[in-house]
């Protein structure tokens, strides 16, 4: 059964902005499994869009004709029926919806170590969100991805080359750890281009939350 919206929930670890890149990778896998294990609650189902790439979804309704197609063999009076329960369980979710987004936000932020909220606090877009009435997780997430990963040698497009040929060099010279376990170095090697932050990364706002720069809308 689903609890509610504003059930506590914690991450265990805190990112430490020193532990670099490969912390924040590791940060965002551990948190993504003890969000998996976490009570079923519209924030829990929120923050796991997030953290897994999926972005937030904003519930909407279903029109008669969405649910014939989605149940083909159904009657008129069953798919009316279908409409009717549909109806009313997207309304229980879209009255969670704000209290989860904020709940979102703030998981998020208290899964930050001292170091890391010092960096997200000098960034005028994160300082901006948060002073709002209901934060927006996507801003809050798309900033940590930013200041956490694609921004850690600065702006710009120089930066962001040398960041590039430092990974590669990175990749070149790694090598398992005799006290590493194969789970520990996998997680390392998994962002060793910037590429591969696209699947963390995600943009919207409210009935827009997309994948990447590129926004598509997704509904439920």
């Amino acid at each position: 059964m689903e609890q509610s919206a504003t059930t506590q929930m914690s991450l265990a670890d805190l990112y430490a902005f020193s532990t670099g890149k490969d912390g924040w990778t590791k940060w965002i896998k551990t948190s993504q499994l003890e969000i998996a294990c976490a009570p079923t609650t519209a924030a829990q189902e929120m923050l796991s869009g997030i953290l897994y790439g999926e972005g937030v979804k904003t519930p909407t309704h279903k029109t008669l004709e969405e649910v014939k197609a989605l149940n083909p063999d159904a009657s008129n009076e069953q798919a009316q029926t279908i409409l009717i329960c549909s109806t009313k369980t997207i309304e229980a979710r879209l009255e969670k919806h704000p209290a989860a987004l904020i709940q979102a936000h703030v998981t998020l932020i208290n899964g930050m170590g001292k170091d890391a909220m010092d960096k997200l606090n000098q960034d005028s877009e994160f300082r901006n969100n948060s002073e709002q009435r209901r934060p927006d997780p996507m801003v809050t997430w798309n900033t940590m991805c930013r200041i956490f990963y694609e921004e850690r040698a600065g702006k710009g497009k120089m930066s962001k080359t040398v960041m590039q040929n430092e990974e590669k060099v990175k990749l070149l010279t790694m090598s398992q750890k005799p006290n590493e376990t194969v789970t520990d170095y996998n997680l390392l090697m998994e962002p060793i281009f910037p590429s591969h932050l696209s699947q963390y990364k995600t943009e919207g706002n409210d009935t827009d939350h997309s994948l990447s720069s590129k926004k598509r809308s997704k509904t439920s």
